[in-house]
């Protein structure tokens, strides 16, 4: 029994979004990197790119062609599966076992044959479930049935031990992820392999936030945008502030309240892009104590101009539905780069 169109939880499929997007940031990383490390020839001279792109044909075909493929039905599976498992979840009280199914492949690996040959049939909540599943290797195209039938005697005692391969080794339906940790991909990273992903995935989901907030309204929408780093932190501390979190947020409301119209008719609106690129890249930017509000700006200059990104400490906001305490993104503004020497803002970094 599969799940029905509209049954998969919004939360599963945020899920599976935001790991589709690492996946993706890092595999994209792999590949430019693999491709630049043929840049120069032997002797460190940077060549032709004719040669070159004839160099890194490999690299394309497996990248762009073979893999791709192969990672695209996977993923296709995979998604199906996990909507699957979320249903057999709620549909557990009633029909409380999983069977194996044998393979829709006309080649079939020999791996998984000996669970449908023995018709495993195992509770939903069985241990087992989290070892071993179909979608675990490539290319598998076994399937699960719930079903009220009585579990298999015994088991999978007596079973060969199959586990799943290197990225599909997790239970999508469970932690969402299509592609686990164990992949190569990640594994295997280019050193700043992390950073770069997290400052892509974030730019695009940014991104998507401030597109949604002009062109309709606020909806809720909130990321985690990043950390106070020690720096910070002991800086706060010691003007009578302890943060109860590291913890950097931002919401689309606040988005919104910065980017309204009568800042932007006053010309102190920041642009959209603008906002997004900086609250991407919260790292690279000149942090300030605002001791009369007691907020933190994170700055950026620009000749003689200013642009500040203001947070809140210990701020009360909502997140995913449920109501947290962290240090949240409040409003953003262009003011006089001579600003910065008032009395009352204090540089920390």
């Amino acid at each position: 029994m599969a799940a029905s169109a509209g049954t998969v939880p919004d939360s599963l499929v945020e899920q599976i979004r935001q790991g589709n997007a690492v996946f993706s940031a890092f595999r994209t990383h792999r590949m430019q990197n693999d491709m630049a490390r043929r840049l120069l020839d032997q002797d460190g001279r940077l060549k032709r790119f004719d040669v070159w792109m004839r160099d890194i044909r490999g690299i394309s075909g497996h990248y762009v062609r073979s893999w791709l493929q192969t990672e695209y039905s996977t993923a296709v599976i995979r998604a199906r599966q996990a909507a699957d498992w979320r249903h057999f979840e709620q549909e557990a009280d009633v029909l409380p076992n999983l069977r194996w199914m044998p393979t829709t492949s006309p080649n079939p690996e020999s791996e998984h044959r000996q669970y449908w040959e023995r018709k495993l049939t195992l509770p939903v909540g069985d241990p087992f479930w989290d070892r071993h599943r179909p979608g675990d290797r490539w290319n598998c195209k076994c399937s699960l049935m719930q079903t009220d039938e009585p579990a298999t005697p015994g088991g999978a005692s007596g079973l060969r031990n199959t586990p799943g391969q290197p990225g599909l080794d997790s239970n999508p339906g469970k932690d969402g992820q299509l592609f686990s940790r164990t992949h190569p991909y990640y594994t295997q990273a280019y050193p700043g392999a992390e950073k770069a992903v997290n400052s892509a995935v974030l730019r695009e989901r940014l991104d998507e936030m401030i597109r949604r907030t002009v062109e309709s309204f606020p909806s809720g929408r909130t990321a985690r945008i990043g950390r106070l780093d020690s720096d910070v932190m002991s800086f706060v501390r010691k003007h009578g502030i302890d943060p109860v979190s590291e913890d950097i947020f931002v919401s689309d409301r606040q988005i919104a309240h910065a980017l309204r119209a009568n800042k932007a008719s006053k010309g102190k609106a920041v642009s959209p892009e603008r906002m997004r690129d900086a609250l991407a890249g919260l790292d690279d930017l000149e942090v300030y104590w605002d001791d009369r509000m007691k907020n933190l700006w994170f700055v950026e200059t620009e000749g003689d101009t200013a642009y500040k990104y203001v947070f809140r400490l210990n701020e009360r906001i909502k997140a995913d539905g449920e109501k947290i305490t962290t240090n949240a993104f409040v409003t953003a503004g262009i003011f006089d780069k001579g600003n910065l020497n008032m009395a009352e803002i204090h540089k920390i970094k």
